[in-house]
């Protein structure tokens, strides 16, 4: 029943976000000793945040100091960076 309310009720940035969390906790739990940078690298290469253009990814980089940090700033601005994730 999850999965079918998930299916039909959750939104594209809630899909996101849930990937992208789970890969971060499957990441750290693999090598808690993970820079920051290589996390970072490795969650903003996953479909479709690797859309964003590099240079605005750079953007967000210089201004976060971590992912989930650059995740949630992502978030907040979902109506300028959906149309990256749109197939």
């Amino acid at each position: 029943m999850d999965v079918l309310y998930r299916t039909y009720f959750w939104g594209l940035g809630t899909r996101i976000e849930n990937a992208f969390f789970e890969e971060h906790r499957r990441l750290k739990e693999l090598n808690p000793q993970i820079s920051d940078t290589e996390l970072f690298d490795k969650l903003f290469q996953l479909a479709p945040l690797n859309r964003i253009p590099k240079e605005e990814l750079e953007d967000i980089r210089k201004r976060f100091s971590n992912s989930a940090q650059a995740f949630h700033f992502i978030d907040r601005h979902f109506t300028k960076y959906k149309k990256y994730f749109k197939k």
